[in-house]
């Protein structure tokens, strides 16, 4: 069964293919990717636990319940990316 809510801490996908594997029920609003060697230092900020290559929720939007989830990649490039929930297919 798919999830439809997600919570804090919660993986998303594998980022190896970008955006590939999102799951059906979110759709990116926006993303930023900064491209800097304190990469891995500023996930962790974020989230405890093995980051490299996949998307983590971190939060949530006030006012529009959106999903703030960020990754980092190889220690060199970080995102960020603001996702809202949709119906599959849209």
């Amino acid at each position: 069964m798919k999830k439809t809510t997600y919570e804090v801490g919660d993986m998303l996908c594998d980022m190896h293919d970008g955006f590939q594997y999102l799951p059906d029920n979110l759709k990116m609003v926006s993303h930023i990717i900064m491209q800097d060697e304190t990469a891995l230092q500023l996930a962790n900020a974020f989230v405890k636990s093995p980051i490299n290559k996949y998307l983590y929720v971190v939060g949530e939007v006030p006012f529009t319940g959106n999903i703030v989830a960020v990754y980092q990649y190889d220690g060199i490039y970080f995102g960020m990316a603001e996702l809202k929930y949709t119906m599959p297919g849209a």
